[in-house]
């Protein structure tokens, strides 16, 4: 049997219902003031008509109030300083706090459904309709409460979707001071640039009394930045290697050209740690221009030291036969006295390097060449490839793992509106850095107390493989990503995939869906969601006559109670969004719409 059923978006005819009443109660009372009717029966009709009047006043109410909740814009502001001290307590909690909301269910489909179907505008003030975004929404709930989010949600990672302007970076902004505010490491990456960004996180850390916890990383601002080391951190050659090449570009991944450039940073890189050299991407790209000589000769010459004994006079002939050519000399040596058992690995690739023909060399690493002279060209060379021993330049040189040991805010700008190419290399080389650094806490625990924030706003910009990978596996080291997106496409474009588009959404358990007019990213967002039944009224009516007696006519007309199936949150409703506005699906099947304030650095906000 079919529950009952009300039409809540009409005209309130229970106020004109109750005025009428309560009107009636009035005017008998005043008769026998006025004609002098006899007061006792008066005075008990007037009290009925009143009861009446007050009992068709509750639904009134009820209906006014819920057609006022329509008509609220719903902005706020709320300062930088309160929400540090609310995340205080918060922290208490264990719980994020993400604005004010309601838990959508089918109650809200069903207001919705009714809604659509009469056309919004009809119920709404000059104000609410002036307003871009369906505020009304929101409006479907009586009440709203504060949104708190449990923080061991955040471990299964967070993707947030909007369009342009419709308060992803503000809600990015919101979840970056309070992960500051719990002391928290803090690593945003941002390819815009922001400038409201990096400037609240700096008065964040000013806010909770530590600013020397904020740091500052801007290709386009050098002089500002500070200097930092991508390779920095790793255990074997192979994997510094594969973080450069992974930044060519290829479009399938068996390029010759793309394994080819990675044999050769491998050889480099191995020869470099063998000497003592820390890897940067200004040697590298030294080591491939200028020829790998030099670190030849200093790699074989670490190999004698440690194996030979009185290798250097020894070597003396071998450098005179090869007319004074030490490189040539140690080869030859290294060829008459080093047997297959005892030689090195370092030393054997520098070897078919040095010896390889030049020409195809440089052929085949035309693929290379670009993305290193992109990533050293001017002052890049210096903030991304710095020196310790540069005594001018007093400018911080740091790493990820140093960065969240500490317990760092690091705003890392990737300037991608001045130059796309070079702020996606960066981007990209950076997350796999940061990738490394959570394989380390994963395998060695280190530090895994304290959780790590990494927030990337512009998901497409920048995302890559190993970004894929800590996405999927960044749980068990305690590294919560939240990412922001425009849409879907931009992931599918840049990854050159649906499916790998699809990987990275099934690897968020969080999704937080700002205002999408685009089609198919509403399709994605609202494909996993449950469906549910609406109900509404189908009107039917119908004539007949008799085909042997024609002047015998009938008619009727007749209303049934329908019940249809639909989605819980349909898609189409995210394109209506306001600015601020969200749908949020969070772990467990939980579904949120709220709303978020704009958090404001000018005193006395709410």
């Amino acid at each position: 049997m079919l529950e009952s059923y009300e039409i809540a978006w009409r005209p309130n005819y229970e106020k004109y219902q109750a005025a009428i009443w309560c009107g009636f109660g009035a005017l008998s009372a005043s008769l026998p003031i006025v004609f002098n009717f006899p007061e006792r029966p008066s005075n008990y009709f007037a009290i009925a008509c009143i009861s009446m009047g007050v009992m068709r006043a509750y639904p009134a109410i009820r209906n006014a109030t819920r057609l006022k909740h329509l008509q609220k814009v719903l902005i706020d502001f709320f300062d930088r300083k309160k929400l540090a001290k609310k995340t205080a307590k918060k922290q208490k909690e264990n719980s994020l706090w993400l604005g004010w909301g309601f838990e959508w269910d089918t109650s809200h489909a069903q207001l919705a459904f009714d809604l659509i179907k009469r056309d919004p505008s009809k119920f709404l003030n000059d104000e609410s309709r002036a307003n871009p975004g369906a505020a009304w929404l929101h409006g479907l709930a009586q009440k709203e409460d504060e949104v708190d989010i449990p923080l061991s949600m955040l471990d299964g990672q967070t993707l947030i979707v909007g369009t342009t302007g419709a308060g992803k970076t503000r809600l990015l902004d919101m979840i970056v001071t309070q992960a500051i505010a719990r002391g928290e490491p803090t690593l945003v990456l941002d390819p815009k640039g922001d400038k409201e960004l990096w400037q609240g996180m700096k008065k964040t850390c000013e806010a909770i009394g530590h600013p020397e916890r904020f740091m500052y990383f801007h290709p386009g601002f050098p002089e500002d930045s500070i200097r930092f080391n991508p390779l920095h951190n790793f255990t074997r050659a192979t994997e510094v290697a594969s973080r450069i090449a992974m930044l060519i570009p290829s479009e399938t991944g068996s390029d010759p050209f793309k394994s080819f450039s990675q044999m050769a940073l491998t050889n480099i890189i191995a020869g470099s740690i063998a000497v003592g050299q820390r890897p940067s991407l200004v040697r590298i790209r030294s080591y491939l221009e200028g020829g790998v000589d030099r670190l030849l000769a200093r790699v074989l010459e670490r190999y004698f030291e440690e194996n030979m004994e009185g290798w250097r006079s020894a070597t003396q002939s071998y450098v005179t036969r090869a007319r004074g050519s030490k490189v040539d000399g140690y080869l030859a040596y290294y060829a008459d006295t080093v047997d297959e058992s005892s030689s090195s690995s370092e030393v054997e690739g520098l070897i078919s390097m040095y010896q390889h023909d030049r020409v195809h060399m440089s052929k085949m690493l035309t693929s290379l060449m670009p993305v290193l002279n992109t990533l050293t060209a001017g002052d890049l060379g210096k903030i991304l490839s710095p020196r310790p021993d540069d005594m001018d330049d007093h400018r911080l040189i740091t790493d990820s793992a140093t960065m969240v040991r500490q317990g760092q805010a690091v705003y890392i700008g990737l300037d991608s509106l001045t130059d796309t190419i070079v702020g996606s290399a960066i981007g990209s080389i950076m997350l796999s850095d940061l990738t490394a650094v959570a394989g380390a806490r994963y395998n060695y625990g280190d530090g895994m107390e304290r959780p790590v924030n990494i927030i990337v706003d512009e998901l497409a910009e920048v995302i890559n493989d190993p970004m894929i990978s800590l996405l999927a596996r960044g749980r068990g080291a305690k590294v919560r990503v939240i990412a922001a997106t425009q849409t879907v496409a931009d992931l599918s474009a840049r990854l050159g995939s649906e499916d790998k588009a699809r990987q990275v959404i099934a690897n968020c358990n969080n999704l937080i869906a700002l205002r999408t007019p685009e089609p198919e990213t509403q399709k994605y967002i609202c494909e996993g969601l449950p469906m549910t039944a609406v109900k509404h009224i189908m009107q039917t009516q119908g004539t007949n006559t008799d085909a042997e007696v024609p002047l015998v006519y009938g008619s009727n007309y007749g209303e049934r109670l329908m019940e249809t199936e639909k989605e819980l949150f349909s898609p189409e409703y995210l394109g209506l969004l306001p600015n601020f506005h969200y749908l949020a699906r969070l772990t467990g099947g939980r579904l949120v719409k709220g709303r978020i304030p704009i958090i404001s650095d000018q005193e006395g906000a709410n």
